[in-house]
């Protein structure tokens, strides 16, 4: 594995571990949603550094899992495109105050924030998976 592609993965761990440390505080839904968020985006960001492939400007996982399919046809992280739209729009609703918070429904509950650390882990393992 390339030092670039450690790197990522290993500041994708550090925002997984970071959304694992802050989901017991029930006030800190959205900030942990962010770090779930995060810990995809790297993921793959890792997936296209090991390949030397261009990395987007972009912090949208769909926009990311593009180019990843290009290079990894066999690539899939294991997570239903709707869940994947949901944590998709978390960095920019996450990360401003609004008028009903980051979700439809408001700030995500303890169970809702639960369910984006699943789904981060699993994107992360697929990846991880991918260049062992």
């Amino acid at each position: 594995m390339r030092e670039k592609t450690r790197s990522w993965f290993e500041h994708a761990r550090l925002d997984l571990a970071a959304a694992i440390y802050l989901v017991g505080d029930g006030r800190f839904g959205n900030i942990v949603a962010y770090h779930c968020q995060q810990c995809a985006e790297k993921s793959l960001k890792a997936l296209l550094e090991e390949k030397s492939a261009a990395i987007p400007r972009s912090h949208s996982i769909i926009h990311l899992l593009q180019p990843v399919h290009e290079h990894y046809p066999a690539f899939t992280p294991g997570i239903d495109e709707l869940e994947l739209a949901v944590l998709d729009d978390i960095y920019t609703d996450s990360r401003y105050p609004g008028s009903k918070g980051m979700l439809p429904t408001g700030v995500p509950t303890h169970d809702e924030a639960r369910q984006f650390i699943r789904l981060a882990e699993t994107l992360l393992g697929a990846a991880e998976k991918m260049v062992a």
